[in-house]
């Protein structure tokens, strides 16, 4: 059966991970490949902990949750263009960019919450990206905000924190790229 056809993320991340421990290591290889091939790589760092781009760190991603409501209510999506400068600046995937503009028939609190969220899935420097294309945008107000104050934090280790890492390797079922592609192996 398809991963795709599963109704809960939850099962789809274990239908997916049953998948990859079945996988040989060149399948395991793949996916690696294909999630940095997909701006993804983030994602391929917490399974290796290999590479340069480390996901969201537990500062950054406080500073979105702490400051969710004033961004949500500020925030101007859908005439500044900002989801095609998220794009541009390789914060958004083309899907990602099409799952935002999929809700721009609902009211712009539904649109920011939608960015928010694929945000909170992206990498530090997605998070500086997305402050950038908020500046581009006209939308200063909602960049200051977020620029106050940015320490990373990770554990002694220097990988960001188990609950961090566990989350996000959740992530890798959103991506419909991905789950094709592991479908087809």
């Amino acid at each position: 059966m398809r991963i795709r056809s599963k109704i809960r993320l939850d099962v789809m991340a274990d239908e997916l991970i049953d998948k990859i421990l079945m996988k040989s290591d060149n399948a395991f290889e793949s996916l690696i490949q294909a999630l940095n091939e997909t701006g993804q790589s983030h994602v391929a760092y917490i399974l290796t902990g290999q590479g340069s781009s480390r996901p969201l760190s537990e500062a950054l991603s406080t500073k979105l949750i702490s400051h969710r409501h004033y961004i949500v209510n500020a925030m101007e999506a859908k005439s500044s263009g900002l989801a095609s400068a998220l794009v541009v600046r390789g914060v958004f995937s083309q899907c990602d960019a099409q799952r935002v503009i999929d809700k721009y028939d609902e009211v712009d609190a539904i649109i920011n919450e939608t960015i928010l969220d694929l945000l909170m899935r992206k990498s530090d420097s997605s998070f500086h990206s997305f402050i950038e294309a908020l500046n581009n945008t006209g939308q200063e107000h909602v960049a200051a905000v977020l620029q106050v104050d940015v320490t990373p934090h990770t554990s002694n280790s220097g990988k960001p924190h188990t609950s961090l890492r566990v989350w996000l390797c959740l992530i890798i079922i959103a991506d419909i790229m991905l789950i094709e592609f592991l479908d087809n192996l």
